[in-house]
């Protein structure tokens, strides 16, 4: 009778187990398939750490050792016993279950092909332990073994995040396996197209910005390709070519992202650009990169992974970038100051867009104008303007691209809503130079009560308290209502709010993105202005 109880209780803790894993597999997946990254949001993540499940599990592990302990007492306690861990074990499903729903999820697990890798690999760790515990339950039916298979259970099911880990350290060599023979075959599309002038653009932020302007100014003239939404990673890039890039492509926009060192090279290996640029190098990811100068070399790898004989373009408005010792083997074009190929000699900036007049080497002067908002899309659209410029787009052309596009999504784009309160969404990647400029457009924004919904920002490093204090006191002086997302993610920004007598019954705390807009849209009123500022995966809403 006791091995039958065994087994099913060694059943229902596998069944368990593999309901588990997807909700930690979707963690790994938000952690970027990281290892060490996830590891480190495991130990000081709250939501990670949250583990009454857990606790309740043990006890019905004990109450199933009891039963064993009471095989030769009462076959009726034996019975009593295991029942009862039967009930704690579906206890302790419930409140994993609960707890799930609650999380109130923005971004569901994408089953990717890794990601079916993975839960096969993770599959086969757990039908080892558990094959394990059952041959010892069965095989050698005997006190120590049955404890030990217990044990060996319990350890498994209660250390899955671990596991997770080890699978994907187990299947680290077939994913390069795999990943180099999709890096081969987009060389070899690259190569085909003679005729294609590839485009590199990384930055500590503007990439996606810059890539979406630059791509509507080259089309004027060229068929253009450029990287989706933020496919900025190596298999990301693989993936637009391979899928994307046609032989009647003349030109192709590579946008190019990166935690640590080495990866803007390792793109660049696969894509070999003919002309470059940085937009510029700022303190973002210094959780990663450790410092700044870290990220200067990183960001500058472009450069230097250029092609002979290609154009890097100089941001003179990013002091980093003036600073870069560059290469010979390059031709050299800076924009952004008086006397260089392309800059602003005048700008007017509103709450519904911007207009420039540009002084050009090769065109003189002349205005262009465009909906979007944000000191900082200044530079982004001279740097853009001096590539157009270079390869031969004309400022009639450059004016006509502009006038109809739009903010990229989630990015200082904006609309109107039938309760007729506008909506600046600028939701994706909040950053130091990007959330000062947001709250600058939130203030100057035609409207009455302007709102900000925000998490603040992470990624920071040691400058992350810093950073976000700094923003709390732009918050503080640029608007009516603050809705702060997560009470301990939030504390810098709290006192830097605070700091400048913001009223602090309109200093709003919310646990969840669904709580604090639950509260925007009991309060919001037609013609108010919220700006949601940065929304944070769910893992780090705390």
């Amino acid at each position: 009778m006791i091995v039958l109880y065994l087994l099913l209780y060694s059943l229902l803790l596998l069944a368990f187990s593999a309901y588990r894993t997807n909700k930690c597999v979707h963690h790994f997946q938000q952690n970027g398939y990281n290892n060490e990254k996830y590891l480190k949001w495991l130990r000081t993540s709250s939501l990670a750490q949250k583990t009454d499940y857990e606790n309740v599990l043990s006890v019905s592990l004990f109450l199933m050792l009891a039963a064993v302990g009471l095989v030769f007492v009462n076959p009726i306690l034996v019975t009593i016993a295991f029942l009862l861990s039967l009930v704690f074990m579906y206890l302790s499903f419930f409140m994993f279950q609960f707890r799930s729903k609650s999380d109130h999820v923005k971004l569901k697990l994408v089953y990717t092909n890794r990601v079916k890798r993975l839960i096969a690999t993770l599959s086969a760790v757990h039908l080892l332990a558990f094959g394990t515990a059952i041959f010892l339950i069965v095989g050698m039916l005997s006190l120590p073994s049955i404890i030990g298979a217990l044990l060996i259970m319990q350890v498994t099911i209660t250390n899955l995040p671990f596991l997770i880990t080890v699978a994907n350290s187990l299947n680290k060599p077939m994913e390069l396996h795999i990943n180099n023979g999709f890096i081969k075959d987009a060389q070899r599309i690259l190569k085909a197209n003679e005729r294609l002038t590839v485009i590199g653009i990384t930055g500590s932020y503007g990439k996606t910005s810059v890539k979406n302007v630059l791509a509507a100014m080259l089309s004027q003239k060229y068929a253009t390709l450029m990287t989706p939404e933020s496919y900025n990673t190596p298999m990301g890039v693989v993936k637009t070519i391979r899928g994307s890039l046609k032989p009647y492509h003349e030109m192709f926009i590579c946008e190019m992202g990166a935690y640590v060192p080495g990866e803007i090279k390792e793109i660049c290996d696969i894509v070999h650009p003919d002309m470059s640029v940085i937009t510029c190098i700022g303190t973002q990811h210094l959780d990663t990169f450790k410092t700044q100068e870290n990220i200067i070399k990183t960001k500058s790898e472009i450069f230097f992974n250029t092609k002979p004989g290609g154009t890097v373009f100089l941001n003179l408005y990013d002091q980093y970038i003036k600073d870069l010792k560059l290469q010979d083997d390059v031709e050299k074009i800076a924009f952004g100051e008086p006397g260089s190929y392309c800059y602003v000699q005048d700008s007017k900036i509103t709450g519904k867009g911007t207009t420039l007049t540009i002084a050009s080497e090769s065109h003189g002067t002349f205005e262009i104008t465009t909906k979007l908002l944000g000191r900082h899309n200044i530079e982004n659209i001279v740097l853009c303007v001096a590539i157009a410029l270079k390869l031969g787009v004309s400022p009639e052309q450059i004016n006509r691209s502009l006038y109809d596009i739009q903010p990229v999504k989630h990015r200082l784009s904006y609309h109107k809503t039938d309760g007729g309160y506008t909506i600046i969404d600028d939701a994706f990647n909040s950053n130091p130079i990007g959330s000062k400029n947001a709250v600058e457009v939130l203030s100057i924004y035609e409207g009455n009560k302007k709102i900000i919904m925000t998490p603040g920002m992470i990624g920071l490093g040691d400058r992350q308290d810093e950073l976000n204090e700094k923003f709390g006191e732009y918050i503080g002086k640029g608007v009516d209502y603050a809705v702060l997302v997560g009470d301990k993610q939030t504390v810098a920004i709290q006192k830097g709010i605070r700091s400048t007598g913001f009223p602090e019954d309109k200093i709003i705390i919310k646990n969840s993105t669904k709580e604090a807009f639950d509260y925007i849209f009991s309060i919001i009123e037609k013609d108010d202005v919220l700006l949601i500022e940065n929304d944070l995966p769910d893992i780090f809403n705390e």
